[in-house]
């Protein structure tokens, strides 16, 4: 990233958590000083930022239409099949993981607490998985900027670029957005094992038969934050209220849809660090809602891997 994209990233998120604190300062004001009271009260709020190039501000954001597939809502009253709950999990997991290619679109908000009040962060993503090689296309919104970067796994060989894709660089660490080649082999585990109500639905997503699960109470699991893509540091996240639903194909057991719902008391820090920011202070906790479509399985993709000389 150039040193004017990195600052004008470093900007908005400043401006945005300035703004933040700003308003629970004089909201606390508002209810703590009369009319007549001159007492005024400082805060101060030290935010460090760490670089990451992959960020390109794009200045008119421009609404696009939704990725989101829409659900039939005629449920069927009783489970027709003989597979038991664990049964169509387990075959999930594995169709899963033996997947050659697929599409993924991420939409998801994460919100960060500061000061009493709360900031809301859009991010969406769009990736294609082709054997070993992931491409993702990842857009983070702050207050009302878009900024898009692109990013590419091989192997374990990660590449970012701005949203024109002229420069690559190798990236430092794990990227926001980017599910890995391997993720549902590492996962599959994780989603087989969860509690689920006891009957999955069945239903229709498209016009296609599915079924549909919904977790059961006591849902945990940091691993939820993965789903927003390659993100690191969440097992030091308390994670709550959390709630989760699938989508799967009847057919051939593919996961068609994954929406999560959770809240975070100590995860604002954390959220700010996946975006690329650390020791950021007075935040307190988070929450993120998200939507995974997945889709095109088994479409033959070119994926372009950057060649750079090291």
């Amino acid at each position: 990233m150039t040193r004017a994209n990195y600052m004008k990233r470093q900007m908005f998120f400043l401006m945005a958590l300035v703004l933040l604190v700003g308003y629970g300062c004089w909201a606390d004001s508002e209810e703590e000083t009369s009319p007549g009271d001159s007492r005024s009260s400082d805060t101060t709020s030290a935010i460090t930022a760490t670089p990451v190039p992959t960020a390109t501000l794009v200045p008119t954001a421009t609404p696009a239409p939704s990725t989101r597939a829409s659900v039939n809502p005629t449920r069927s009253s009783a489970l027709a099949t003989g597979l038991s709950q664990k049964d169509i999990l387990r075959k999930t997991s594995q169709a899963m993981s033996g997947l050659e290619s697929y599409r993924y679109q991420i939409d998801a908000v994460v919100s960060i607490e500061a000061n009493g009040s709360e900031m809301e962060i859009p991010i969406s993503a769009d990736g294609r998985t082709m054997g070993e090689v992931t491409e993702s296309i990842l857009t983070i919104t702050l207050l009302g900027f878009p900024m898009r970067s692109t990013a590419v796994q091989a192997g374990t060989e990660i590449y970012v670029s701005d949203s024109d894709g002229d420069k690559w660089l190798p990236a430092n660490g794990l990227v926001l957005g980017l599910i890995s080649p391997g993720f549902w082999t590492a996962n599959g585990i994780n989603f087989a094992a969860m509690r689920f109500e006891d009957e999955p639905e069945i239903d229709e997503l498209d016009g296609e038969p599915v079924y549909i699960h919904r977790s059961g109470d006591g849902l945990e699991g940091d691993w939820l934050f993965s789903l927003l893509g390659a993100v690191e540091g969440a097992e030091d996240v308390t994670v709550e209220d959390a709630e989760m639903m699938m989508w799967i194909d009847r057919d051939k057991f593919l996961l068609r849809k994954i929406r999560v719902s959770l809240s975070a008391p100590n995860g604002g820090t954390f959220i700010a660090e996946q975006l690329g920011f650390t020791n950021a202070s007075g935040l307190g906790g988070s929450t993120l809602e998200l939507v995974l479509v997945l889709s095109e399985f088994g479409k033959d993709y070119q994926i372009r891997v950057p060649e750079i000389r090291r």
